[in-house]
């Protein structure tokens, strides 16, 4: 079983420390754990605790973007061209579940979920 959790950011907030204990949890039962981000908003510890229980991926790493729009709108993002073949062999191949917890990442979601089928 690999999970996906998708998620926008990663401030220090009560849900963000949450996913956090989650996700490490999940790594103590020997479940694999990725977390597929659109935005580069993170508490550095937080996000380092979290690359010790999961791998991190960015959702950057995945499209054709202008270097100007990186650091735009989240939403923008969804309109740029997939690196398919990348985002199959890095994320889609292995994933049986996706965790999307917010309407971006439902977005975000459906777009990978889309795209695994091509």
């Amino acid at each position: 079983m690999r999970v996906l959790f998708v998620y926008s950011c990663l401030p220090l907030g009560g849900i963000e420390t949450f996913m956090v204990r989650i996700i490490r949890q999940l790594h103590v039962k020997n479940i694999d754990v990725s977390v597929l981000f659109f935005s580069h908003k993170f508490d550095e510890k937080l996000l380092a605790e979290l690359k010790r229980y999961s791998t991190v991926y960015h959702w950057d790493d995945y499209v054709y973007i202008p270097g100007f729009f990186k650091n735009s709108f989240p939403l923008f993002k969804l309109l740029f061209p997939l690196r398919i073949s990348k985002l199959k062999e890095d994320l889609i191949s292995q994933i049986t579940h996706i965790h999307a917890p917010d309407t971006y990442s439902i977005l975000f979601s459906k777009r990978l979920t889309k795209n695994s089928k091509n």
